[in-house]
């Protein structure tokens, strides 16, 4: 059975893109996707995905807090969270992202093999 990675990013090429990168390699992983924190919140609740690609600055939550939502909620707290961010790139926000409960964090724009490495962790956690 294929894990599932929820993606949830304003950005309009990110899910197609990561969807892409995913269907050459990791397979076994499928995406889905929300466009904004409140809807990624909700997927998470009733998709029940492995795994969260969760961008920092959204439309209307921040990331940072909807990590820490994900976290405290039963139903979620165990889904792996990678956070990704193209303008919170200081150490100090990495720092916030971890304390927050993230797993990992990477910057936009990500290199693939850095990505898919990421990811592989993530499917590998239990």
């Amino acid at each position: 059975m294929k894990k599932v990675l929820l993606v949830i990013d304003d950005g309009e090429n990110i899910e197609m893109l990561v969807g892409r990168i995913t269907e050459q390699y990791l397979p076994d992983l499928r995406v889905i996707s929300a466009k904004n924190g409140t809807e990624g919140l909700a997927k998470a609740r009733t998709e029940h995905p492995d795994m969260i690609l969760l961008d920092v600055k959204l439309p209307d939550i921040e990331g940072y807090e909807v990590c820490r939502q994900l976290r405290a909620d039963p139903q979620t707290k165990n889904m792996g969270i990678l956070m990704l961010s193209g303008v919170a790139r200081e150490p100090e926000d990495v720092v916030e992202g971890m304390d927050c409960g993230a797993d990992d964090y990477i910057f936009k724009p990500f290199v693939v093999p850095d990505l898919v490495a990421r990811l592989h962790k993530l499917m590998k956690r239990d």
